[in-house]
């Protein structure tokens, strides 16, 4: 039974700060068993916790540190303000954290912001969801804009109770086994997943070559084994089922 639709803006465009007006989201279904059963429980909003001074649609963010201490000479290549002209090289001993190809790709999306003005630097924003990420993923992330796990901690917290079974039939990247395992940590309960996910092709790309994956039911399988050790103290056992289909 389906009982509403929320739409989560998950990403911007570069002139979002322009015409307050994001292009890329996606929605959050939700459906019951029984509707009548379900009620959000509410709480009270708290703004002081807020940092978003922008509205940015990727969520709370914060300055992040566009340079590293190690890297090689193709990590020092000029970067250029497409509004000034101005350009930024790494200082002495540092290299970019980042490859040249991201500036474009992260300057459409937001996560690169320039000054109009000379002699300031450009804002690189680091968000809670691909912060938590490369807590499970040090080695490189295996795909981009992953969902933060606190929203959908938020709407688990709301909407279920200890012992519940929340099914995802789009696992994707496994976010939602993620989220419950942090909300049991987090509250001492017991609610149980099932995730589904077919094998969608990855787009390849270093990081993805470098883990070994080459769909995403590999990245959710694999993801659930990582989030589930980091929130459990003994070893988390999950039943891992593939399906088929047979035409009659």
């Amino acid at each position: 039974n389906f009982i509403g639709s929320l739409i989560w803006e998950n990403r911007s465009v570069a002139n979002d700060s322009q015409n307050l007006f994001s292009t890329t989201h996606e929605y959050i279904l939700i459906y019951a068993k029984n509707k009548e059963l379900v009620q959000f429980k509410g709480e009270e909003k708290d703004l002081s916790s807020y940092t978003n001074p922008d509205n940015d649609p990727n969520g709370d963010w914060t300055a992040d540190n566009p340079t590293a201490a190690s890297g090689n000479e193709n990590s020092r290549f000029t970067i250029r303000n497409p509004l000034t002209g101005e350009e930024y090289f790494p200082p002495k001993g540092r290299f970019w954290a980042f490859s040249k190809k991201r500036v474009e790709e992260w300057y459409n999306s937001g996560k690169i912001v320039f000054p109009k003005e000379i002699g300031k630097r450009f804002l690189l924003k680091k968000y809670k969801g691909t912060k938590e990420l490369k807590s499970l993923y040090p080695e490189g992330l295996p795909f981009k804009h992953p969902k933060p796990t606190d929203l959908l901690v938020k709407l688990f917290e709301q909407i279920s109770e200890d012992g519940d079974i929340i099914l995802d039939p789009f696992a994707g990247s496994a976010s939602t086994a993620h989220a419950v395992f942090k909300l049991n940590h987090k509250e001492n309960t017991s609610r149980k997943f099932i995730c589904i996910q077919n094998d969608e092709a990855l787009a390849l790309n270093p990081e993805t070559i470098s883990l070994g994956f080459t769909n995403l039911s590999e990245v959710a399988h694999d993801r659930i084994e990582r989030a589930g050790k980091l929130f459990s103290s003994e070893n988390v056992g999950f039943n891992y089922l593939k399906l088929t289909f047979e035409q009659e």
